[in-house]
């Protein structure tokens, strides 16, 4: 009887077959990855800032105060707002000159005009805000953070 040498004998090696479970598992876990880089590029979802305000009188009316870096003012007028899960849209906005802290950052004071409710109408009142800043995927804020980490 002759002896064959698996290790150099090429046609054993060809002829050779997976498993139909190797297969299988493959072909699932490649579908899953297609259907998550799908769903992170195709999904949007609302985006929101939240900040803690102070409610204030001024004059006669009850406005909010939110303290914001310099680089982040994402206010329009006309926009809404969520004051403690209620939508009210924001009338005027009133900001303040460049103020620093002791470490020099750069920050504004927003006033911000709006609607408010009774139970809300308390003079330093803190109260939590929700400012939508725009429909974003799953893909582009995984991206801006690789770009935030790359620089």
């Amino acid at each position: 009887m002759k002896k064959i040498d698996i290790f150099n004998n090429s046609a054993i090696i060809l002829l050779k077959r997976t498993p139909n479970k190797i297969l299988n598992s493959m072909y699932i876990i490649i579908l899953f990855v297609i259907v998550v880089i799908m769903f992170s590029l195709l999904y949007k979802y609302p985006k929101y800032s939240y900040y803690q305000a102070i409610v204030e009188k001024d004059n006669n009316d009850y406005v909010i105060s939110i303290v914001l870096k310099e680089a982040e003012l994402p206010f329009n007028k006309g926009n809404s707002i969520v004051i403690d899960n209620k939508k009210v849209k924001i009338k005027n906005i009133e900001v303040s000159d460049v103020n620093y802290d002791n470490m020099g950052n750069q920050y504004r004071i927003i006033k911000l005009k709006v609607n408010i409710d009774d139970k809300i109408k308390i003079n330093h009142n803190i109260v939590d805000v929700h400012i939508y800043k725009g429909d974003t995927t799953i893909f582009k804020e995984l991206w801006k953070k690789v770009k935030k980490g790359l620089m």
